[in-house]
C-alpha cells in the first residue's frame, strides 16, 4: 500500500492539519523545516492522507509556501486570515469542510515530526473501539494532539476562538477522553532547543 493510499474505505473521518502559526518563539517557519528530506507540513499531510482521503490543511503565516508544499497531495487548503489570534479559529474554520455523514475529526499539529503511520493507525483503531469518546494521544507527562473528536463535539470545535485549541477542550471534557500512549507525539518544534533536537535526531538517524 502506498504512503498516501487511504487506510479506511469509508470517508467517515475528517483530518485537520494545523499549519497556520507564525512560529514566533522559533523565529522561522516551523511548517517549512525539513526532516528526512521532507518539509514538516508536507510530511504531516502525507501521513494524514494515509488515514483518510478527507484532509484539510489550515494555513496562515507563509500560506503561499505551505500551499506549494502540498503539490501532488490530494488535500484541501483553508486559509485562516486571522491566524495571529490562535489555533482555535483555525479549527473552527476547518469544521466547515466536514461532509454530511462525517463521524469524527482528527486534529494534528504540523510539527509533530516523529509521528508515523503506525501511530495514527493506533489512534484510529482506539477511536473505533470507543467511538463515542474523544481519543487523544498521551506521553510521559502530558497529553494532546493528535486527537479524534466524535461528531457530538463538532459544535464545540466550531465555536473555538483565539488560543482555545484542542488541548483546552480535552481538559474541559476530561471525563469523556480515552487516552492512547503515543510517545512520538511528544516531539514538536517550538523553540531553538526543539530545533536542535530535531537536527540531532536527523543527523544520527535514530528513532525516539
Amino acid at each position: 500500500m502506498s504512503a498516501t493510499a487511504p487506510r479506511w474505505t469509508v470517508v467517515e473521518l475528517h483530518a485537520i492539519l494545523l499549519a497556520a502559526g507564525g512560529s514566533s518563539r522559533l523565529g522561522r517557519s516551523k511548517q517549512l523545516l525539513e526532516f528526512r528530506g521532507e518539509s514538516l507540513v508536507r510530511r504531516a499531510a502525507r501521513l494524514l492522507s494515509g488515514v483518510t482521503p478527507s484532509v484539510s490543511v489550515v494555513t496562515g503565516a507563509r500560506a503561499g509556501e505551505v500551499g506549494e508544499a502540498m503539490n501532488g497531495l490530494d488535500v484541501g487548503l483553508r486559509h485562516n486570515v486571522r491566524w495571529r489570534e490562535g489555533m482555535g479559529g483555525s479549527i473552527a474554520l476547518a469544521t466547515r469542510d466536514f461532509a454530511p455523514g462525517t463521524r469524527a475529526a482528527l486534529i494534528m499539529l504540523c510539527d509533530q515530526y516523529l509521528l508515523e503511520a503506525d501511530d495514527l493507525d493506533v489512534l484510529v483503531h482506539a477511536w473505533r473501539d470507543q467511538p463515542a469518546r474523544i481519543t487523544a494521544a498521551r506521553w510521559a507527562d502530558s497529553f494532546g494532539p493528535p486527537v479524534i473528536f466524535p461528531g457530538r463535539f463538532f459544535t464545540h470545535l466550531g465555536r473555538l476562538r483565539g488560543d482555545m485549541g484542542a488541548r483546552q477542550l480535552l481538559v474541559q471534557q476530561r471525563a469523556n477522553v480515552h487516552y492512547v500512549d503515543l510517545p512520538h507525539a511528544a516531539a514538536d518544534v517550538d523553540d531553538a532547543a526543539d530545533l536542535e533536537r530535531l537536527r540531532r535526531i536527523q543527523a544520527e538517524h535514530v528513532d525516539v
